[in-house]
Order: C-alpha cells, then structure tokens, then sequence
C-alpha cells in the first residue's frame, strides 16, 4: 500500500512539475525569449499528457525567432503524432505561413490548400457530429456504445472539455448502476425459479405424507411392541419360558416328550410280561435307554433354565431399544407432520422477500434510467457548444488560410513580370 502510494504520488509531482514548465515555457514565449522558452519545453517527454502543447510551443518558438524551417519541421511531428488535436489543425496554417516566410510561396499556397482541404473534411465530419447529438435517440446509442464504439470526436472532445468529461462521467456510472441493478433483478428472476421448484418438489411429496397420516403405521408397531413386551414379562413371572424357544428348540421338547410317553408305555407292557422268556434282557435294555432319555431331559431342563431367562432379557432389551425407535419416530413423524406449514409459510415467504426485493430494484432501475435520461441533454448541450467552439475555430483557421492564398496571389500579380 505505502509503495502504491508514493508511486503515485511520484506521478502526480511529475505531472505538476510538466505542467509547470509548461506554463513557464509559453510565458517565455509572451515575452519574447524564444531561444530559452526551446529549451524550457523541449525538456518535457514525449509520454507526458502535456507533449502535444510542448511540442505546439516550441514550433512557435522556432517561428517566431525565425528558425522557420525547424518550426516546420516541429509543426510536422505535431501534425503526425496527432492529427485530429486542435493544434495539429492549426499547425497546417502556420507551416503555410513557415513556408511563406522562405519565400517557398507556391509550396505555401500548395500548404494552405491542404489545409482548407483537411478543415472542409473535418467541418463535414463536425456537422455530421452535431446532427447526431441533436438527435436524442442517435445520442443515447452512441453514449450507449463509448467507450467501444468508434467516435473518435467524443473522445476528443472528452480530452478538450471538462465540463463534457463530467457529464459522460456521470452517465457512464449511471450505466454501470444500471447493468448492475440488471444483473440483480436477473437473479430475483432465477431465485423464483428455485423456489416455483422448490414448491413444485413439495407439493409432490404431501400426497405421500397425508397417505403417512392416514396409515399411522407407527402406533400399530407401538402396540405390537408392548404386545410382545406383557408376553414376555408374563412369561418370566409365571415360569412359562417355552413361548421364548425357539422353533427348532419346540421341535426337541416335543421329541423329549414323545420319547417319555414311549418309554412309560413300554414299562407298562414289561411290567405286564413279567416271567417270559427273554423279559429280562428286554427290562435291562429299556433301563439303558431310559437312563440316556433322563440324561437327555437333564440337559434339556438345565440348558432352558440357564438359557431362556438371559434370552427373556435380551428379548425385553430389544423390545426395549424398538420401543425407543419407535418413540424417536413418532417424534420425527410429529415433526414431519408440523413441518408441512412451516414449508409452506417459508416458501410464502421467500416469494414475498424475493417479491419486495424485486420491487425495490425495479424502482431503483427506473429512478437510474430517468437520471441518464436527464443527463443526456446536458452531454448533448455540452457537445454542441464544444463542437461549435471547434466549428469557429476551423473557419477562421480556414479564412486565415484563404486570407494568406490572396494575398500572396496578389503579391505575385504585383510582382514585375522577369
């Protein structure tokens, strides 16, 4: 930033000192001392803002003190490095009366009618300008155009003129207002368009939150839950953990049983035997087995014992973990169902704000149109007065030149013939 600034401000004291000089140089030339006003403006650069003044007054400081042909040479570098500038103009003029001064007289004359040739065409091109201007719609389309646009005359006259660099100043901020409350009521118009999608999307999803009401699948899970949890709680408080095996384990219990009603029933048929032939290795056999099925329902009624009260209270855990699914559900289900108004006061919402937003930059794109519109006709006001001010300029630079051509064709005619 600090070096930024003294950059700057090199540049501003570089400009002032120019402009000094400048200054000090023509006054020279008011008093006469134009070998030392050369020297004064020679020293300003050609990149400086000020070169074509310098550059105009050290051709006259060379015509004046008498030096013609290097004034023209001078006057030459300044119509060449700008030809549309006033002084560059006028410079056509002066190299006329340079060579006038040699005594060149036919090459003076050649000299004034280039010039009154190029001041017919920049008269023409000035006419046309001004026919523009005070047009107001060829005005705003040009206005609309500048910079890009090919007008080179506005850009002079913006380089000329203050009071015209002011007012197309303040129509160009006008404009960059404008194209900036452009693109903002652009995007209002892209913002309603994700909130109608938006709403769209909406509106589509509350058939399948009313059918969500309608069904209330959660209070039907609810009940079942506490179904299963009073039938485990009563399994637990009355012993009857057989509701808590499983399917293959029902299947086992009831082979267990069916084993023992068999081997009841075959005792019986022993007992009734009593005395046969081959009873008692029968007996012997039936007591083997009878001892395997006691070992069996054994193991059987320890592993129940020890099993299905931990399963009961996994059970319950579980039932109990579903139930506080089931509540967190029913809380996000509670939410669903009180977010359906509160989308839509949001989405009201968002179209009232981007509504009123809308609004206000309408109105400020309105009130920044009528300002350029008010403005066009001090731009067009300040471009014909400059305009006529170059106008006269280039008629009397013209009679100046017409003025010269007569009066050395009289010269000649009074000359005595060789």
């Amino acid at each position: 930033m600090v070096n930024q600034f003294e950059g700057g401000g090199v540049a501003l004291l570089k400009s002032f000192q120019e402009k000094n000089r400048l200054i000090w140089g023509q006054t020279l030339i008011e008093h006469g001392r134009y070998g030392k006003a050369y020297s004064v403006l020679s020293g300003i650069q050609k990149e400086s803002p000020f070169y074509v003044d310098a550059l105009f007054g050290m051709a006259w400081a060379q015509f004046k003190g008498n030096h013609h042909l290097k004034a023209i040479l001078l006057f030459e570098d300044l119509v060449a490095f700008n030809p549309e500038h006033p002084y560059a103009l006028e410079a056509l003029t002066a190299i006329g009366h340079a060579y006038h001064r040699l005594r060149a007289d036919q090459t003076a004359l050649d000299r004034y009618s280039a010039a009154l040739h190029v001041y017919a065409e920049a008269e023409t091109t000035l006419r046309s300008f001004q026919d523009l201007v005070r047009d107001s719609n060829q005005l705003r389309i040009l206005m609309e155009l500048f910079p890009s646009g090919n007008e080179t005359l506005l850009a002079r006259f913006l380089e000329e003129d203050d009071a015209v660099r002011y007012w197309v100043s303040q129509y160009e901020e006008l404009s960059h207002l404008r194209a900036f409350l452009e693109r903002k009521i652009s995007d209002m118009e892209v913002f309603q368009v994700m909130v109608d999608h938006r709403d769209t999307v909406f509106r589509a999803f509350v058939p399948d939150i009313d059918r969500s009401l309608e069904d209330d699948r959660i209070t039907a899970f609810k009940q079942k839950n506490a179904q299963l949890k009073a039938r485990i709680q009563r399994a637990v408080h009355q012993e009857d953990l057989a509701v808590l095996e499983t399917p293959e384990e029902s299947q086992l219990r009831s082979e267990l049983s069916q084993a023992r009603a068999r081997s009841r029933a075959l005792k019986l048929q022993l007992a009734s035997s009593a005395g046969r032939v081959g009873n008692e290795a029968l007996q012997n056999t039936w007591r083997e087995t009878d001892r395997w099925l006691e070992i069996l329902e054994g193991e059987w009624i320890w592993k129940m014992s020890t099993e299905l009260p931990g399963r009961a209270d996994d059970r319950e855990e579980a039932l109990r973990r579903a139930d506080d699914d089931l509540s967190q559900m029913e809380m996000d289900y509670a939410r669903l169902v009180l977010s359906v108004p509160a989308v839509e006061r949001e989405i009201s919402g968002f179209r009232d704000r981007i509504a009123a937003a809308r609004t206000t930059l309408m109105a400020q794109h309105e009130k920044t149109v009528a300002l350029q519109e008010a403005v066009l006709p001090a731009i067009g006001m300040k471009l014909m007065k400059v305009s006529a001010r170059r106008l006269n300029r280039l008629r009397q630079w013209a009679s100046i030149a017409e003025l010269a051509q007569i009066h050395i064709l009289a010269l000649k005619s009074e000359a005595p013939a060789p």
